[in-house]
């Protein structure tokens, strides 16, 4: 198995503080009034960009100055078994994997996903709107009424 260095506290100070300050950009630069919700796949399409810049064009500082990683060679496994292949991801390709899997599902089958992630029965109806009942593993600090997203009847 690979030898994996653990990031340091100042490293990965480093990254939620580049990731922050991109972050915050885009809310500063959106007009009033826009909701920016946190997407580290935008994040990271941005900070490649300032990369660029500060990194590649001025020379500013090194890459894992400007944002730490880890690179690991591909490594073999001796307990390697076909239908358990062991994979080092980011959390990009954790956010693009999982996007692209909802976006596949029918609707159906991401109601039931949508239930069992928030804690409650929901279904489908029809015009790509569902219907949601909490149970007791509701994870609350969601209103899914009517009146909050200008449904009609």
């Amino acid at each position: 198995m690979a030898d994996y260095k653990e990031f340091t506290n100042r490293e990965t100070e480093r990254q939620d503080w580049v990731d922050g300050s991109i972050f915050e950009l885009l809310e500063q630069c959106a007009p009033d009034g826009a909701v920016i919700k946190w997407d580290i796949e935008e994040i990271g399409e941005v900070r490649d960009l300032i990369q660029e810049i500060l990194v590649d064009k001025h020379k500013f500082m090194t890459e894992l100055e400007f944002y730490p990683y880890r690179e690991y060679d591909a490594v073999e496994n001796p307990d390697y078994k076909p239908d358990n292949t062991e994979m080092i991801i980011t959390d990009e390709q954790i956010v693009v994997a999982i996007r692209e899997a909802v976006e596949s599902m029918d609707a159906d089958d991401l109601a039931k996903l949508a239930g069992d992630f928030i804690g409650g029965l929901c279904w489908y109806t029809n015009d790509g709107l569902y219907s949601f009942i909490p149970d007791e593993n509701y994870c609350g600090g969601l209103d899914f009424t009517k009146e909050n997203y200008n449904v009609s009847e």
